[in-house]
């Protein structure tokens, strides 16, 4: 990998520095930095850590959470139907 820097070289000193460090010190922790990005792109996701893993496992949680029974949800249908009374509108002469 080549990496191509302009950065301006001190001509007063007789070492040159890189992001205010001596080059040398610079061009290594750019490398390290560089393995570091590469062994992190390289690594293989575990089991639990894949985007499938994580939906299987929310479905799981909501299938498994408590369902009402059939009375409790009758009961849930009846309060909601006495909660939003539908109303018919006036009729007006266009109709």
């Amino acid at each position: 990998m080549l990496i191509k820097i302009n950065s301006p070289i001190n001509t007063a000193t007789s070492r040159g520095t890189l992001f205010g460090q001596p080059i040398d010190v610079a061009v290594a922790r750019m490398k390290a930095c560089a393995e570091d990005l590469r062994r992190a792109v390289e690594k293989v996701p575990g089991r639990g850590d894949t985007f499938g893993s994580q939906i299987a496992q929310a479905v799981r949680r909501k299938t498994s959470a408590h369902l009402p029974t059939q009375k409790q949800h009758a009961d849930r249908v009846e309060r909601e139907s006495k909660r939003y009374v539908f109303k018919t509108r006036p009729r007006t002469k266009g109709d």
